[in-house]
């Protein structure tokens, strides 16, 4: 087993004695939410695409669309400076 791997079953694990055993939780979770959070603070994309190891067209594809109008508004602010 990777260290990855162990690490997520110790994050499962830990979050399992919390919430207990109806807690539905997957590391992916995790990973998903910090890449929304990623465009929700305007980091860079490219960076963060390649931070989670695939392309920017992969990561604007999955993660595009939980972009809302602020972010997009925010970004033109950010743009216009």
């Amino acid at each position: 087993m990777c260290c990855c791997a162990r690490q997520a079953q110790i994050y499962k694990k830990t979050i399992t004695e919390i919430f207990g055993d109806d807690y539905r939780f997957d590391i992916y979770d995790m990973r998903h939410r910090w890449a929304v959070r990623s465009i929700e603070a305007n980091v860079n994309q490219s960076l963060c695409a390649q931070s989670m190891g695939h392309s920017l067209e992969m990561h604007e594809q999955r993660y595009q669309r939980w972009m809302t109008a602020t972010d997009l508004r925010a970004a033109m602010v950010k743009l216009t400076k």
